[in-house]
């Protein structure tokens, strides 16, 4: 009503918005931040980046904008569009999209007699997050948000975190990752350019990833053409399928490699253990064709211009004979 417009005039008739809201300017504003967490909407290996929905609070007191209630019909609170008074200039330190300023936005903030100002920022970000992939797909990874001002040094503005954990009142769960824990600190970095300090705020996210889905898409069709490759010795020699069956185990299996790595990001610090356990499966089957090979041309040397040499026989028929238990079997060949 009328009370309320004749406070904002009186409020804002002599306002400066450029100017910090302290009464000396040797003193520095205090500034308080938190996020609400409401939602992990992406982790991507491959950019190593990750995207969140939050809301960010941010809290100062500006003495400018307090007033007597009586005075104004017993008025406490009000609203006001953030560029029409003095509001931090933090931006985003890690974002992974071009340097934000959440300035830029025209949001209301919540004032109340006592000059407290209130700003609640619903922001999507995109942040990057060096991921530590060497135990892929059963790996935990922390993500860093930092907040900070990359011109307001320590002189001028300090900022601390309003509490030591993220709110997750309102969090919606993330089907692939399980937030186990949030953490904030404050810390102080300095930069070439200056000499004073620049303080910035940071929230660790503490991420679990969900196996299931990488159990059974990843892991266990690994483990059956592993096992397939293995059946391959189990093929009478005169079907002629024994080639074919084990070129389309090695042609399924450089499918489920292809598809690792459209998932993890190029890197050569670390090798995942699944690629490790990948490769060795790999090898497995390799082998296996090459012993198929070697086994078709034992089995049919009249179709090769050069007899077997006796020394093969005698390895093949003697000594792997018995060590994988088919002695008599060798001895009816002989």
């Amino acid at each position: 009503g009328n009370r309320q417009k004749r406070l904002i005039h009186d409020l804002l008739d002599t306002y400066n918005p450029r100017a910090r809201p302290v009464t000396n300017d040797n003193h520095t504003v205090g500034l308080k931040l938190t996020i609400r967490l409401q939602q992990i909407m992406d982790v991507d290996e491959k950019n190593e980046v990750i995207q969140t929905f939050l809301i960010l609070e941010q809290m100062w007191n500006d003495t400018r904008l307090a007033w007597n209630e009586t005075e104004y019909g017993g008025i406490k609170q009000m609203t006001l569009r953030s560029k029409l008074i003095w509001t931090p200039d933090i931006s985003v330190l890690n974002s992974a999209n071009k340097d934000m300023d959440l300035r830029e936005k025209n949001i209301r903030l919540f004032i109340n007699s006592a000059g407290e100002v209130l700003w609640m920022n619903p922001l999507i970000l995109h942040t990057s997050c060096g991921m530590d992939i060497a135990h892929f797909p059963f790996d935990n990874q922390a993500c860093e948000l930092r907040f900070g001002s990359w011109s307001t040094s320590l002189r001028y503005m300090d900022v601390h975190p309003f509490e030591d954990t993220a709110n997750l009142q309102y969090f919606v769960e993330n089907g692939e990752w399980i937030l186990e824990s949030t953490t904030s600190y404050r810390k102080l970095k300095k930069y070439g350019c200056c000499e004073s300090e620049f303080p910035e705020v940071t929230y660790v996210l503490e991420l679990h990833r969900r196996t299931l889905f990488y159990t059974m898409n990843f892991i266990l069709p690994c483990v059956l053409i592993a096992v397939l490759a293995l059946l391959v010795f189990l093929l009478p020699p005169e079907s002629g399928e024994r080639m074919s069956f084990g070129v389309t185990v090695l042609l399924s299996f450089t499918i489920l490699i292809l598809m690792l790595q459209a998932k993890l990001p190029v890197s050569s610090k670390v090798t995942p253990r699944i690629a490790v356990f990948y490769w060795s499966i790999m090898l497995e089957v390799s082998a296996g064709m090459f012993m198929a090979c070697l086994m078709l041309r034992f089995y049919y040397p009249e179709q090769s211009n050069a007899p077997l040499p006796g020394w093969v026989k005698e390895c093949v028929l003697n000594y792997c004979a018995r060590i994988v238990g088919l002695k008599k079997t060798a001895e009816r060949v002989q």
